[in-house]
């Protein structure tokens, strides 16, 4: 099994949490859903070491993230904050 695939589950999880920033602007929100991100994105990507590979298999789940809608939820504001925030992590 591949470790990586549960970022869309993690994503809409995160995604649909009571306390998800409503908008862009509340920081503290926005602060708190990027520290459970990297939270997941660490293991992920330190448990590889200096051979990690799987960084660009994960820039393309957020990518693909981007390109669907929400089934619950019309506005995909929640998952492209997200995805940005993930793609982003990932990018440092």
């Amino acid at each position: 099994l591949i470790p990586e695939y549960v970022l869309p589950y993690a994503v809409h999880l995160l995604a649909h949490h009571p306390d998800f920033p409503s908008n862009k602007t509340d920081v503290t929100r926005i602060k708190t859903c990027e520290r459970h991100l990297k939270a997941l994105l660490d293991p992920l990507i330190n448990s590889l070491g200096a051979e990690a590979d799987n960084i660009s298999f994960l820039l393309q789940m957020f990518s693909k993230m981007v390109e669907h809608k929400d089934a619950l939820d019309g506005d995909t504001f929640r998952i492209h904050l997200i995805a940005s925030i993930g793609k982003k992590a990932l990018k440092k």
